[in-house]
């Protein structure tokens, strides 16, 4: 029994990992008061070290962070995809909440 233990002891503490509704929320609160969605695609593409994550995804929790309000913002033209920020989100505050990764 002591010799499980032990083994135990040794094995190595997984890192939480960032999800791509927190990078989303890091990116968003990194861009300016207007800017492109693809802008906001790459950026969180970088912050989880995932060039292939679909565009699909980042939009999908950008919306899920708006309907839970989370986020505030608008699209101000659907064919450049330029959105606007409604509210300041580049704020210490904000960045403090999410900085812990």
């Amino acid at each position: 029994m002591e010799e499980n233990s032990k083994r135990m002891e040794r094995l190595p503490v997984k890192e939480k990992k960032m999800t791509v509704a927190e990078a989303v929320k890091i990116a968003f609160s990194e861009m300016g008061k207007e800017f492109s969605i693809l802008t906001l695609v790459h950026r969180t593409r970088e912050l989880l070290d995932r060039p292939s994550l679909m565009d699909g995804t980042v939009t999908k929790e950008l919306r899920n962070a708006r309907k839970g309000t989370e986020l505030d913002y608008e699209v101000i033209d659907q064919h450049k995809a330029i959105y606007k920020k409604l509210r300041d989100w580049n704020n210490p505050t904000v960045l403090n909440q999410l900085s812990m990764f």
